[in-house]
Formats: C-alpha cells, sequence, structure tokens
C-alpha cells in the first residue's frame, strides 16, 4: 500500500488506478471485519492517507472535484463504507465496526484541527462530492444514532471520552455549527471580502450539494438533539431544585472531559473543545444517582 500512496500529481494511472482498488479491498475487509488487535484500529488502513480538505462550507464556490486524496476514497467506496460501520456500530456498540469507523473521523493526515471540527470536515467531503443516495444514507443513519442513543450513556461516553457511534454523529453535528459560526465571523470580520482565498459568486456544484444535504441533517439531527438537551437541563433543573451540593466525582469528570476535548485550545476549564455540546450534556449526569434518587424521595415524602 505504501507505494501507491500519497498521491502525487504526475502519478501514472496505473498508480490512480491502484489507489482505488486498495479502498474496495479495504471495504470488502470491512463488510465481515476480521479479527483486529485494538492496539492498532486501523491496520494497513488507506484512511491513515486522507489529508485534511481544509474548510468546505454549504453554499461556497468549492472546486469542482474532491481534494487529490479524497477522489480515490470515493471511487472506492468510502462513503457507503463508513455508513455501514457506523450503522452496525450503533447495532453492537461492543462490535469491531466501531473500531474502525471511529478513529477514521478523528485521525486524518496534517489535520490543522482536532475533535468536532475534523470530524465535520470528513463528513463534508462525503456530503459534497460523494453520490447523492449514498450521501444522504450516511445523514439519515446518524440520526438514527441519536434518536436512538442513551442519554446517560452518551453523557458517559462523552466524559471517559469512550468511542461510540453516537458521539461521532455528535461530533460530526458540533463539528458543522462551530464551521458555520467561524465561517460567518470571518466574513464579518472581513467586511464581506472573499473568505479563505475564493472569490464570491455563484456556489459550485459540490457547494450546493453540501448545502442541500445539511438542511437535510438538520431536519434529521436537531429532533433527537433537542430531546438528549431536554435530558441534559431536566436532570441540571432536578439537582438544582434538590439543593444538592454539585457532586465532586461529577464535577471531575466536567473538567477532565474539558482538557481532553479542548486539546490545549482554551484556557477554560470547561471548554471542552466542541463549543460547550460536551458540557451541556453532561450537566449533572449524577441525576441518575443520589441527587436524583433525593429529590424523588423528597418528593414522595407527604
Amino acid at each position: 500500500m505504501a507505494l501507491c500512496f500519497p498521491a502525487g500529481p504526475a502519478d501514472r494511472q496505473q498508480l490512480a488506478a491502484a489507489r482505488v482498488e486498495c479502498w474496495r479491498l479495504f471495504a470488502d475487509y470491512t463488510r465481515d471485519v476480521l479479527p483486529l488487535r485494538r492496539c492498532d484500529p486501523l491496520p494497513a488502513s488507506p484512511v491513515w492517507h486522507l489529508a485534511d480538505p481544509g474548510r468546505l462550507m454549504p453554499g461556497a464556490p468549492l472546486p469542482d472535484s474532491p481534494p487529490p486524496s479524497w477522489e480515490p476514497a470515493l471511487a472506492g467506496g468510502w462513503l457507503p463504507c463508513l455508513e455501514r460501520l457506523l450503522r452496525r456500530g450503533g447495532e453492537d456498540p461492543a462490535g469491531p465496526e466501531l473500531v474502525l469507523s471511529f478513529p477514521a473521523l478523528v485521525y486524518m493526515e496534517g489535520a490543522a484541527v482536532i475533535g468536532c471540527p475534523l470530524a465535520w470536515r470528513h463528513l463534508a467531503v462525503l456530503l459534497a462530492y460523494g453520490e447523492p443516495r449514498q450521501a444522504a444514507a450516511l445523514v439519515a443513519t446518524l440520526g438514527k444514532l441519536l434518536r436512538g442513543a442513551d442519554p446517560v450513556r452518551l453523557a458517559n461516553a462523552v466524559s471517559t471520552p469512550a468511542a461510540t457511534s453516537a458521539v461521532a454523529a455528535l461530533w460530526m453535528l458540533e463539528g458543522s455549527g462551530l464551521g458555520l459560526s467561524t465561517a460567518t465571523a470571518a466574513e464579518s470580520g472581513a467586511g464581506g471580502q472573499a473568505l479563505a482565498g475564493l472569490p464570491r459568486g455563484a456556489p459550485s456544484a459540490a457547494g450546493r450539494q453540501l448545502a442541500l444535504m445539511l438542511s437535510y441533517a438538520l431536519c434529521e439531527w436537531l429532533p433527537p438533539l433537542a430531546r438528549l438537551v431536554a435530558w441534559a437541563m431536566q436532570a441540571a433543573a432536578l439537582c438544582g431544585t434538590a439543593g444538592q451540593q454539585r457532586d465532586p466525582a461529577s464535577a471531575g469528570i466536567r473538567g477532565g472531559a474539558a482538557g481532553a476535548g479542548s486539546g490545549g485550545g482554551g484556557n477554560d476549564l470547561y471548554d471542552d473543545g466542541c463549543g460547550g455540546w460536551g458540557q451541556l450534556l453532561l450537566e449533572e449526569p449524577a441525576g441518575q444517582n443520589k441527587g436524583l434518587v433525593r429529590v424523588t424521595a423528597s418528593r414522595a415524602d407527604p
């Protein structure tokens, strides 16, 4: 595989075809996943050769073709492969599919960002340049993962942190919000000048497709996200009503998650690097524990 990657501008046609074949072989391998070593979740995987595509925004004049390292990935079936891995990972969190899919979203060669923004960039390339029906299937699968997520387990997964398919969906959603807000701020600060060196003008076909898929994603993702937020707010309100002090262990979890998620990018102890979503979801997850029990017991007393 090292002979095929990375892609070069003067590569022969045979090398380009070999890269596509590597992706097809990887997709076939993951269809009936062979035993994996936990220390090497992506053995001999072409995923390691995906380069950071940079910021991709809906409606922007994106290039007509995907970035060089992503073109063979799309041609070799990475989009439906990732959708299948995430879907199966949601069905069986202990299965090997999750071990293959989650690292692919959070690691990328030469990435300028980490965490949520990187997961969004990975998703954005697939939604902008992938086959539309396959891209829509990925959006639908991520929505199902959020709808089926157990709030308590999801909060624990965010705080540990642990890999789950729902957390992957959450990171992609939060990353898209961070990307849009960053782009809006950059445009405002530039006084309407071109963003990221791209001239203003009619959006390209890829930009239009990304905007369409993101609109569909909002319809699929926001309702389950609202349910998760409502749960977090209810848990916080119940614990606040009880007048109990915050559980030190819970506070430690929040602080630890913030430190791990921020990647050293902020000074706020509760900055989790994902726009505060992790903190919101973790707001008093101990509501399932003694605080909530005390509240329930006190309300039951005559």
